[in-house]
C-alpha cells in the first residue's frame, strides 16, 4: 500500500525557516566588518574655489602678514567692521570661544582665525587690538589675525578674492536705516562704535579655507555658527595623522 503523500505545507514550513536562517547569517556576515572596524570619518565638505593668495596686509600688532604665512593651516575667515554694533561683536565672541576650543582639542597649531577689516580708513592696528580685547581676546595671540591695510588692498582680497562686497555709508544716512516695515536690526555692545563716522554694510559670512587653500565651507550667518558645529567641519579637514594623534 503506498504511503500517504505529505501536504505541500509540510515542506513549506521548514523551507521558510531555512531561508530565514540563511538570511540572518548573511546579514550578520555583512555587518561584522562595520561593527569591528574603526569608525569612518565623514567626508570633507566640497570646495568652493580657491582662497585669494599673493596678498600682504597688517595685523593688530602692526606686523606684516601674508597669505604665504598662513599657508598649510585651516583659516576661519570673517569680514568685520571694528565699529560695528550688529553681527561683528557676536562673531568676535564666537572667535574667542573657537580659539579656546582649538586649544583644548590640541589643534590650535593647525587652525588660524582670520578677520579682514572693512573700515580701514577709520581704524588702525590699535583699534583692532581694542576690538579684540573688548571681547576677551589677547591681541598678542596671533591665533586670531585681524588684518587691515589700504582700502584698495582690502577690496582686492575681500571682493576680488572672496567675492564679498561691502559698502561704507555715513552713520544715520538713509542707506544705513532699515526700510519702512522692515524688522529693526538687533544691536550689540561695542565701545568703539562712537568713534566712527561710517558704517560698513556687509554680509555676515563665515568661510572655512582648507589647508590646501580651497574654500571648503561658507556659512551665510557667521554669528550663528556654534563651536561644536565648527569643530566638526575643522576636524574633517585636518590630516589623518593629526586626528590619530589626539
Amino acid at each position: 500500500m503506498p504511503s500517504p503523500s505529505r501536504s505541500p505545507r509540510a515542506f513549506l514550513v521548514p523551507a521558510v525557516f531555512l531561508a530565514g536562517l540563511l538570511s540572518g547569517v548573511l546579514l550578520v556576515a555583512a555587518l561584522l566588518p562595520h561593527v569591528f572596524s574603526s569608525p569612518r570619518r565623514r567626508p570633507a565638505p566640497p570646495g568652493f574655489g580657491r582662497a585669494p593668495g599673493g596678498w600682504t596686509l597688517t595685523n593688530q600688532l602692526g606686523k606684516k602678514v601674508s597669505a604665504r604665512d598662513l599657508a598649510g593651516r585651516i583659516w576661519i575667515v570673517s569680514f568685520l567692521d571694528p565699529f560695528c554694533r550688529q553681527d561683528c561683536p557676536l562673531v568676535a565672541h564666537h572667535y574667542v570661544e573657537y580659539g579656546h576650543a582649538f586649544a583644548l582639542a590640541g589643534i590650535a597649531a593647525h587652525v588660524v582665525l582670520v578677520s579682514f577689516d572693512l573700515d580701514p580708513g577709520e581704524s588702525s592696528p590699535a583699534v583692532l587690538r581694542a576690538f579684540q580685547r573688548n571681547y576677551g581676546w589677547n591681541p598678542k595671540n596671533t591665533g586670531w589675525e585681524f588684518l587691515t591695510g589700504t582700502l584698495p588692498a582690502l577690496r582686492r582680497v575681500v571682493t576680488g578674492g572672496f567675492h564679498v562686497t561691502w559698502y561704507l555709508v555715513p552713520k544715520g544716512s538713509a542707506e544705513e536705516r532699515a526700510p519702512p516695515g522692515a524688522t529693526p536690526p538687533l544691536y550689540s555692545a561695542n565701545p568703539l562704535a562712537a568713534r566712527a563716522r561710517l558704517d560698513a554694510l556687509h554680509p555676515a559670512l563665515l568661510e572655512v579655507v582648507g589647508p590646501h587653500g580651497t574654500i571648503r565651507r561658507i556659512f551665510n550667518s557667521g554669528s550663528l555658527v556654534s563651536t561644536p558645529r565648527l569643530l566638526g567641519v575643522v576636524r574633517r579637514l585636518l590630516p589623518p595623522t593629526v586626528i590619530r594623534g589626539r
